[in-house]
């Protein structure tokens, strides 16, 4: 199996940190970006609806961390476009 990208969705629900969900996103696309042997990660999608709570975040191979900073970093990006 070759993974070609990462893609992941959660909720946050009313009072609840949103940072701790996107730690444990992260956590996550670490965790597959690790089984897939990859270096390290591109974000190419930040997505979050606040009517819902809902969040998506994609990523594929790249040289970049997982890390919350360089989520933050690319949310801003992608709003600027």
């Amino acid at each position: 199996m070759i993974i070609s990208e990462i893609n992941i969705c959660d909720r946050v629900r009313p009072g609840q940190d949103p940072s701790g969900v996107h730690e444990s996103m992260l956590d996550d696309i670490k965790r597959e970006a690790r089984r897939a042997a990859w270096r390290g990660i591109t974000f190419t999608h930040y997505g979050f609806d606040k009517a819902s709570g809902r969040v998506a975040i994609q990523a594929i191979a790249g040289t970049g961390p997982a890390t919350l900073d360089a989520l933050k970093l690319f949310a801003i990006e992608e709003r600027r476009r």
